[in-house]
C-alpha cells in the first residue's frame, strides 16, 4: 500500500512539473523571453538552418533598387490647469498666449509612457516605413527571372531572409569582437537570433515576419542610394540591436520551478530582448537622419511629441503673420488690451483670427494621417489656444 501511494505522489509530483514547464514555455513565447545567458555560438551564422535551393541568390549588396493619456495637468504662471482630453477642450481657457504659452505647453507636455513603440501613433509610423521600405525594396520582392518556375514565393522568401542574415550575422561578429565585446555581441546575437525565428508581427494588421522586416532593412542599408551614408547605417543598425537585448532575473515560474527541481533560486540576469514591436522599432529607427529616403530618415514620434512639434509650427505661425502685419508687434504684446483704440483692437482682433485659420491649417494639412482626426481636432484646439 505504501509503495503504491509513493508512487502515485511521485507520478503526481512528474504531472505538476509537467504543467509548469508547459506554462513556463507559454510565458517564455508571450515575453519573448529566451534562454539564460551565454556566449552565443558564432558558427550558427555559417551554417545553413533552411535548405537554400542550388539556383543562385539575387545579387544582395549591389542590386539596383526601383525608385519609387486622459487628462493633462499643465502649470502656467503658478496656476494648475487641467486639459481633459475627453471634454470640450473650449471649456480651459490658457491665462497666457504667444512665446510663454508654446513654451509652457511644450515643457510641460511629455509622456508618462517610457514604451512609447504601443503607442498608436508610433505603430501607424512604423506601418508607414514598412509600406514605403516596401516600395523602395521593390526588387528584392519579385522572384528573379532565372528562378521563376524553380521556386515559390515563399520559399524565395525564406530563401532571401536566411541570405540576409547570415550577412548580418557575420558583419555583427566582425563588428562587436565576441571575446573584448562579449556584452554588447551576445545582445546583438540575441536580437538577431529572435528575429531568424520569423516570429509574426501583428501590429501592422497585416500578419508580417519579423525576419522579413530585418532582412529588408539590412537590403535598403546596402541600396546604391545609401553608398554615401552605408557605414553610419550599419554602425546606427549594430547601435539599436545591442540596445534591443537585455539582461533580466528569471521570471517567477522558472524560480518556482527551480525550486520544484530542488534547485535554489537564482539571482543570476539572463539574456533577453524587448517585445517584438520594440525590436521592429529599432530596425527602423537606424534610418532615422541618415536614410536617403525623406520618408525612412524621418524620427519615429509618439503622440506627445508630435504634439510638441505641431506647437512649434503653430508658434512660427503666429509669429509670421505678426510681422506680416505693421505696427501688430506692438499691438499683440501690449499688457493691457483695453487700453486699445476700438479701431486697434478690430485689427488685432482680425490678426488673431488669420493665425488661427492659418495654424489649423497647417496643423491639419501636416497630421492627417498619421493622428486619429479626434485626436487631431484636440491638438489643433490646444495649438490655436495659444494665438
Amino acid at each position: 500500500m505504501n509503495v503504491l501511494l509513493i508512487g502515485f505522489i511521485l507520478l503526481l509530483l512528474v504531472i505538476i512539473i509537467w504543467m509548469l514547464l508547459k506554462i513556463n514555455d507559454q510565458s517564455r513565447q508571450i515575453t519573448m523571453m529566451q534562454q539564460p545567458h551565454h556566449v552565443a555560438n558564432t558558427d550558427v551564422f555559417h551554417t545553413v538552418s533552411k535548405p537554400i535551393l542550388d539556383y543562385g541568390l539575387l545579387p544582395i549588396t549591389n542590386a539596383p533598387l526601383a525608385v519609387m493619456p486622459e487628462t493633462n495637468r499643465t502649470r502656467i504662471n503658478g496656476q494648475d490647469i487641467v486639459i481633459r482630453l475627453n471634454e470640450d477642450p473650449e471649456e480651459e481657457t490658457p491665462t497666457t498666449h504667444g512665446a510663454d504659452y508654446y513654451e509652457t505647453i511644450q515643457r510641460d507636455n511629455h509622456a508618462d509612457d517610457t514604451q512609447n513603440v504601443h503607442d498608436s501613433t508610433v505603430i501607424k509610423e512604423l506601418k508607414r516605413r514598412y509600406d514605403r521600405l516596401m516600395e523602395l525594396n521593390q526588387k528584392a520582392l519579385q522572384i528573379p527571372t532565372e528562378l521563376e518556375g524553380h521556386m515559390t514565393a515563399e520559399e524565395y522568401a525564406d530563401t532571401f531572409c536566411h541570405s540576409m542574415f547570415v550577412e548580418l550575422g557575420n558583419y555583427c561578429q566582425s563588428y562587436f569582437d565576441p571575446v573584448t565585446s562579449s556584452e554588447k555581441f551576445n545582445k546583438a546575437h540575441k536580437v538577431i537570433e529572435t528575429a531568424s525565428k520569423g516570429s509574426i508581427f501583428t501590429g501592422f494588421i497585416d500578419e508580417i515576419r519579423e525576419d522579413w522586416i530585418l532582412a529588408h532593412v539590412w537590403y535598403r542599408i546596402h541600396s546604391d542610394e545609401n553608398t554615401s551614408q552605408k557605414e553610419q547605417l550599419l554602425n546606427a543598425l549594430m547601435d539599436q540591436l545591442q540596445d534591443a537585448g537585455k539582461y533580466a532575473i528569471a521570471n517567477p515560474i522558472t524560480q518556482v520551478i527551480r525550486t520544484i527541481a530542488g534547485l535554489p533560486p537564482t539571482n543570476q540576469p539572463e539574456l533577453t530582448t524587448e517585445c517584438t514591436t520594440g525590436r521592429i522599432g529599432r530596425y527602423f529607427q537606424t534610418f532615422t537622419l541618415l536614410d536617403a529616403d525623406p520618408i525612412l530618415q524621418r524620427p519615429i514620434m509618439d503622440e506627445k511629441e508630435y504634439e510638441n512639434e505641431a506647437f512649434a509650427k503653430s508658434y512660427k505661425i503666429l509669429c509670421k503673420t505678426i510681422d506680416e502685419t505693421p505696427g501688430m508687434d506692438l499691438l499683440y504684446h501690449n499688457p493691457d488690451e483695453n487700453a486699445l483704440s476700438q479701431e486697434d483692437r478690430v485689427r488685432l482682433d482680425e490678426m488673431k483670427e488669420s493665425a488661427r485659420k492659418a495654424i489649423a491649417k497647417t496643423i491639419q494639412n501636416d497630421y492627417d494621417g498619421i493622428i486619429s482626426s479626434d485626436k487631431l481636432d484636440r491638438i489643433i484646439e490646444k495649438c490655436i489656444a495659444g494665438v
